[in-house]
């Protein structure tokens, strides 16, 4: 319930309130120099077993580590959007990332009731590099007029089973 959910939540209005997070994931645009900055400053409040993790689809999680000292409390946590719905979440380890962190993102994830599959630091992951393709053969059909926006993700949330169409996830 609506209510139920609302207080649950947590309203951090500057980076000292997160002192007590055992679980921080960060979901910012896709910037590294921002999410490196946020996970800097995370650092210096959070304590040793917080576990410190990105939401990013796209940038290396090794290279994003570079930005804490407890490398080991450090991972990838990529939740496909939309997040609610979805139930898949990529786990990605970064240099220095331990079993324990992955043992506990898992924990987490089945608290929110996700799958979570392990996949390697690589340029999209899984999910989003098996996804190209639909993205760009939607955008094709587009452009040639074989079919408009609505009939499109009409047809690929009814007959191929997909929760949205492309469009629809393009545009969150």
């Amino acid at each position: 319930d609506r209510d139920a959910t609302l207080a649950n939540l947590n309203i951090a209005e500057s980076v000292s309130d997160f002192a007590k997070a055992e679980v921080v994931v960060e979901a910012v645009p896709e910037n590294f120099e921002l999410k490196t900055k946020i996970f800097g400053e995370l650092e210096k409040v959070v304590s040793d077993r917080t576990l410190l993790a990105t939401n990013t689809s796209s940038l290396s999680v090794t290279k994003l580590s570079s930005a804490v000292q407890r490398k080991d409390r450090f991972l990838g946590m990529h939740f496909f959007n939309p997040a609610p719905i979805m139930k898949l979440v990529e786990l990605v380890s970064a240099e220095g990332t331990s079993d324990q962190a992955l043992v506990d993102a898992r924990a987490v994830c089945a608290k929110l009731d996700k799958t979570a599959v392990k996949v390697k630091d690589s340029p999209g992951f899984i999910g989003n590099r098996v996804n190209r393709p639909f993205y760009l053969e939607a955008l094709t059909l587009l452009e040639q007029g074989e079919a408009d926006v609505p009939a499109i993700d009409t047809a690929m949330r009814n007959v191929g089973g997909f929760r949205m169409g492309p469009f629809e996830l393009l545009d969150l």
